[in-house]
């Protein structure tokens, strides 16, 4: 709404100052009836003491004599611009316009979870971060990426050709560089595990690579926001306990078929003990209705109108996709807090979470919503 008024009250003047030439005859003295407008009035040399005297005579105010350029900055009375334009030493007259600073957004679910009241002291720098997807877009303007790998056929890098894995990106590690969306964990090392191809669809043999690259690659957390009802081979579950053993905290979405009303639809490898299981809540802390439940779950997040990164740009999304960044950026943070042993980072999640629905553990919130402050303050 600002940027309209603005705009507005740009062709408001720039109509003030069309009509005020359409006058004939020198214009009376302002009155003081209106208000002043500000101009940038250039002149034909550097001008001196007998410019800036023009510009008083007709009532304006200097504001300042550049040197740079030969012009004055000034407030001038609308009703006299004609006449200061018709001044032989005038080469133009022109409003004063302005721009935005560039700003960026702290998302709701970064706030909602605390994580922006850890980041003056804390935002995650130097844990590692791997995001195991379908990429992250290697060239955005509000991420960068420490490194990438492809396990995806006919591809070459991490970069993202879908858009999934970016917005999962954004949610853990937006920077805080002035522009764009703040991320949970905005200092992180990430990187860019492409398991997934442009159709979005995984092979479980391409996500047991990347869990394998993540743990020889001293990956200290993994967000895996993919899944799917049915188990597994059962080589990948024994990839994730290999891991699990390493060190390797893995983080995955717990599905989105809460809706269908069944008990413990929890999706793998979710559903897996190794790995933090995340569903989903929305603005007023309530599951959002496709959030898969069930006796794995064992933390909720913001999952809900998130505003994150997209391939060359910004977007909302939502589901336990988007909830699962946001613990695995809380995880980041208590590593850098300096709790690393992972056993006791996920009990330190779980005791400090807050505690939704039934009191304590139950299986439509788990622990609770996950809380980054809780957690990552000593």
């Amino acid at each position: 709404m600002r940027r309209v008024r603005l705009t507005g009250l740009f062709v408001l003047l720039s109509t003030v100052l069309v009509l005020s030439y359409s006058l004939a005859g020198p214009s009376p003295a302002y009155s003081g009836g209106g208000p002043m407008v500000r101009v940038l009035v250039s002149f034909q040399q550097t001008p001196g003491p007998d410019e800036a005297a023009l510009i008083e005579s007709l009532g304006g105010v200097v504001r300042h004599m550049y040197e740079i350029v030969p012009a004055i900055a000034a407030k001038m009375p609308p009703d006299n611009l004609d006449e200061l334009a018709a001044d032989p030493r005038v080469t133009s007259v022109e409003l004063d316009s302005g721009a935005w600073a560039l700003s960026e957004v702290t998302p709701w679910g970064v706030v909602r979870i605390g994580a922006a009241l850890v980041h003056p002291q804390n935002k995650g720098a130097g844990v590692k971060v791997a995001i195991l997807d379908t990429g992250i877009d290697l060239d955005h303007e509000d991420l960068t990426v420490a490194g990438d790998v492809t396990f995806v056929d006919d591809t070459t890098s991490g970069d993202d050709d879908n858009g999934h894995g970016t917005m999962i990106a954004g949610v853990v590690a937006g920077l805080i560089n002035g522009i764009g969306v703040v991320g949970v964990a905005p200092e992180v090392e990430l990187y860019a595990v492409k398991v997934m191809g442009q159709s979005g669809w995984l092979w479980w043999s391409d996500a047991i690579k990347g869990i394998d690259w993540a743990w020889k690659n001293d990956i200290q957390v993994v967000n895996m926001s993919f899944g799917g009802p049915n188990e597994p081979p059962r080589t990948v579950h024994n990839a994730i306990k290999r891991a699990s053993r390493k060190g390797v905290i893995l983080v995955a979405g717990a599905g989105n078929l809460g809706d269908e009303g069944y008990p413990d639809l929890v999706f793998y490898p979710a559903k897996y003990d190794e790995v933090i299981s995340v569903g989903a809540t929305d603005e007023t802390d309530t599951r959002v209705i496709t959030s898969s439940w069930g006796l794995s779950l064992e933390l909720v997040a913001p999952g809900a109108n998130i505003y994150t990164t997209t391939i060359g740009g910004y977007g909302t999304g939502g589901g336990t996709s988007l909830s699962t960044p946001h613990v695995v950026g809380a995880a980041a943070l208590v590593i850098a807090s300096g709790i690393t042993d992972p056993a006791q980072v996920r009990q330190r999640l779980q005791e400090t979470a807050y505690d939704l629905g039934l009191p304590g553990r139950d299986d439509e919130y788990g622990y609770g919503l996950v809380d980054a402050y809780a957690a990552a303050t000593p």
